[in-house]
């Protein structure tokens, strides 16, 4: 597997004697590197780590809300946008690599206020686990997507 689409005139390995252009004008994609694979793999796990650890401390996170339905309203919403980012991060849309950027600092700087100091002090130590989990994928995934071989994947779309 290459870690870059080639470029315009170099042959793909994967389809014998058309080159790369040829194949991305006739509308197929070139697959993406390991490394974003991997990204979204990992981003995608912890959010089944998340859903588990919300389930295990539903008295907790629902308290959070003004009601349980908010919860889940935000879970659904939260995922399903993410879904869609990581796809256009698949498929090696740039603005796609720098709104995931964005949300991580935003979320680091949220979590970094005194509301959320207090409401991170009160968590299970589940919900803590979950949550440092996260932040840690987080950083292994723009580490993936910005200095890795994977950043190569943007620059040539």
């Amino acid at each position: 597997m290459h870690h870059a689409a080639p470029g315009a005139g170099e042959v793909d390995a994967g389809v014998e004697g058309i080159t790369a252009r040829e194949r991305i004008d006739a509308g197929a994609e070139a697959a993406a590197p390991v490394e974003v694979v991997t990204a979204i793999k990992l981003v995608a796990a912890s959010y089944v780590i998340g859903w588990i650890a919300v389930a295990l401390c539903w008295d907790y996170f629902a308290s959070l809300y003004p009601t349980p339905m908010g919860l889940i309203f935000n879970q659904a919403f939260a995922a399903s946008i993410m879904v869609w980012l990581y796809y256009k991060v698949y498929v090696g849309r740039n603005w796609a690599r720098f709104t995931l950027l964005v949300l991580m600092v935003l979320g680091l700087w949220m979590f970094s206020s005194n509301v959320m100091t207090d409401i991170l002090a009160a968590a299970p130590l589940v919900a803590k686990g979950s949550m440092v989990l996260g932040f840690l994928v987080n950083l292994t995934s723009m580490y993936l997507l910005f200095i890795s071989k994977g950043r190569l994947w943007f620059r040539k779309r």
